[in-house]
């Protein structure tokens, strides 16, 4: 909800690409780097499988994972399927805070 009530101030945009938040935000598939809204990453539809285990090491801060979404190969293309992506949600969850803080 935190998300939502940053859209309501203006500080993000649903629809705008992650990219234009984190200018270092890049994904295995070009096209999707450059797309992907944060609308997307809630509806779980960047086309990620969920790697779950990728995420997993506590010692990773939100800038070492948002850098290693790009070598998780996709298995659909960006807004194909609905699919589980917990790691999507690795650099929007805290709670009340833009997601280019800290990235």
């Amino acid at each position: 909800m935190s998300i939502a009530i940053l859209v309501d101030e203006g500080k993000l945009e649903w629809d705008k690409p992650i990219k234009n938040y984190i200018p270092n935000f890049k994904l295995y598939d070009p096209y999707a780097t450059e797309h992907l809204t944060i609308r997307d990453i809630l509806c779980h539809r960047s086309g990620l499988p969920a790697h779950d285990w990728s995420m997993d090491d506590i010692k990773l801060t939100r800038k070492d994972k948002v850098g290693l979404l790009q070598y998780l190969e996709p298995n659909y293309e960006m807004r194909q399927k609905l699919n589980s992506e917990k790691q999507n949600f690795s650099f929007l969850k805290k709670k009340g805070t833009n997601p280019s803080h800290n990235v």
